[in-house]
């Protein structure tokens, strides 16, 4: 094959660059907790601005429970989902390794997974 050029190297930099930003929004939990973050921060706004009327303060702590939500709520997310996988990777090869499907829901029962 050909070395490639310049122009070759630099139109593939840009199409993985592209791949990576179409693809964050379709990252697992990250939907979930900017809705769930965008809610309580939203309603943390409106509350503090009805009761007081300071918008620089009200937005403020808008924007700061919307962020502390949407972290949290993706973390937590993000921890449970790779905790299933870890589970389903177990009890996949537990059916590797020859025992039943039903045996291997009671070990993880026994074990409390």
């Amino acid at each position: 094959s050909a070395p490639l050029g310049s122009a070759d190297v630099g139109d593939r930099r840009w199409q993985a660059r592209w791949r990576t930003v179409s693809s964050y929004f379709s990252a697992p939990c990250l939907h979930v907790s900017l809705a769930t973050g965008g809610a309580g921060g939203a309603a943390i706004f409106a509350v503090r601005f009805l009761s007081s009327r300071q918008l620089p303060a009200s937005l403020t702590w808008g924007a700061a429970v919307a962020g502390l939500l949407a972290g949290t709520n993706w973390a937590v997310c993000r921890r449970a989902m790779y905790v299933m996988l870890k589970e389903k990777s177990a009890a996949q090869s537990l059916g590797a390794s020859g025992m039943s499907e039903e045996d291997s829901a009671a070990l993880r029962a026994a074990l409390g997974r």
